[in-house]
């Protein structure tokens, strides 16, 4: 009899279990639930979002390619509006940069480059624009923006191709002295600089030789 009185307590102790914790555990399961599916949709959102930017990219390249600028325009247009924060955009954007620079259109593609820099959350992208900023504010001598411009590049990697371009830049002002000390720079920053990149070496003896 006492054995069937403990079974019996049992079953009243995990019916009051029940009733004290069982909203709460229902509660759980429907978060739970929620959080999986809510993943599954935001993962599926973005990774769609990601296909239609690459495939308006594509589009960008093409373009590029075969010189059709409207559709170019048009491409990087879309991009620009609805997947503004997409490396895509910022990639198709500088598709642009190059069409303006060549054309030595240094206002639009400092305009683009500037987007770019805006809008872009990517830190490598960001850095890539401002060295191409710089040097495209050189050559449309605006030496000292250029300077102030790269000074600003904060990423390991590309500050080494930062001090060449800040050495440009003092070449154009005639500061033989501040180029040489930035080429100087670049040569320690950047790994076996003397075998990749033999023009650094010619820029350094130039500067000394001044």
């Amino acid at each position: 009899m006492s054995v069937y009185k403990t079974e019996e307590e049992q079953i009243d102790d995990l019916k009051r279990w029940i009733k004290s914790y069982g909203p709460s555990i229902v509660m759980g399961i429907v978060l739970a639930i929620a959080l999986l599916y809510g993943w599954r949709y935001w993962n599926s959102y973005h990774h769609n979002r990601a296909v239609k930017a690459s495939v308006l990219y594509q589009q960008a390249v093409d373009a590029y390619q075969t010189k059709s600028s409207d559709l170019l325009t048009n491409s990087v247009a879309t991009l620009q509006s609805k997947y503004p924060k997409s490396p895509y955009a910022s990639y198709a954007v500088f598709l642009q940069v190059k069409v303006a620079a060549d054309q030595q259109d240094y206002t639009t593609a400092e305009e683009k480059l500037d987007w770019i820099i805006h809008h872009s959350h990517d830190k490598n992208i960001k850095a890539m624009a401002e060295l191409r900023l710089g040097s495209i504010l050189t050559a449309d001598q605006q030496e000292e923006l250029a300077i102030k411009t790269l000074e600003s590049i904060k990423v390991p990697a590309f500050e080494g191709l930062a001090h060449i371009k800040i050495a440009d830049a003092y070449l154009a002002l005639g500061d033989a002295n501040n180029a040489k000390i930035n080429y100087e720079a670049a040569s320690k920053l950047l790994p076996d600089a003397s075998n990749t990149m033999p023009t650094l070496a010619v820029k350094l003896d130039n500067s000394a030789a001044t």
